[in-house]
């Protein structure tokens, strides 16, 4: 992305552009940050006004004891998992089949009414409509089983304080791509992790990351803000965006 960021944002006279510095691994964190999840499902046929509570209850715990067993081999303590058990109901003789989530408590005590009721709510929702006079099918019995992890969070929040502008000290330089020009054009290379809020960097150049390059095209400047991003702005409009970024 932040190799081709600004050569597009240039075709689509975009001025200004944001590159996070740890944008490139995004995804990555993400995957680190986010709760386990496991998904259980027994398929079947059963009347919602005749079957037994204990058959729901049943499959429930069946499941969400396998679902413990997982998580706690993925280093999930057992106060950190959630259960969100749910039921797919239809009305007798309907193709589709809706998906009413259930309490928790519903793993020791079935509500049947309680069930019923959020069926009818979820398809009044769904279709404009609800009967109670129609019987109700269950297809099938579902669990989520979530492990909640601990998440580190960073303040993210901008710094009050004015920006201490100055030069970025360049680390070499090597021949870029210039669309303008259509040619090869010496860029300055610079060493991103150095490149501490308040330092800026004129283009062409090249700023280098250990999970990206961004490419700063021959019209382009660019400035770390006070969070560490990277922004990008146009040359011809450097008034108007240093003064969108407080400068």
């Amino acid at each position: 992305g932040p190799v081709h960021a600004a050569a597009i944002a240039r075709e689509l006279d975009i001025p200004l552009l944001v590159v996070p510095r740890e944008s490139a691994i995004f995804c990555a964190a993400g995957m680190l940050m986010c709760d386990f999840k496991h998904d259980y499902v027994q398929s079947g046929r059963w009347d919602l006004g005749e079957v037994n509570g204990a058959t729901f209850t049943d499959i429930w715990r069946d499941m969400a004891a396998r679902a413990e067993e997982t998580l706690r081999g993925e280093g999930i303590p057992a106060e950190r998992i959630e259960y969100v058990p749910s039921l797919d109901m239809r009305y007798r003789g309907q193709w589709f089949e809706l998906n009413v989530p259930l309490t928790a408590e519903s793993l020791r005590t079935f509500d049947r009414d309680g069930a019923a009721k959020g069926f009818h709510q979820v398809h009044d929702v769904q279709f404009g409509y609800h009967t109670t006079d129609m019987p109700i099918d269950v297809l099938n019995v579902r669990l989520a089983a979530i492990g909640k992890v601990e998440h580190a969070r960073s303040d993210t929040s901008p710094t009050v304080h004015a920006l201490d502008l100055a030069d970025a000290a360049p680390t070499g330089e090597r021949d870029i791509w210039s669309p303008s020009k259509r040619a090869m054009v010496p860029a300055k290379v610079y060493d991103g992790a150095g490149m501490t809020p308040g330092r800026q960097a004129a283009g062409p150049c090249v700023i280098e990351l250990g999970t990206t390059s961004i490419v700063v095209l021959d019209d382009y400047d660019a400035i770390v803000d006070q969070n560490g991003s990277f922004v990008l702005y146009l040359r011809t409009r450097a008034d108007e965006m240093r003064a969108r970024l407080g400068l």
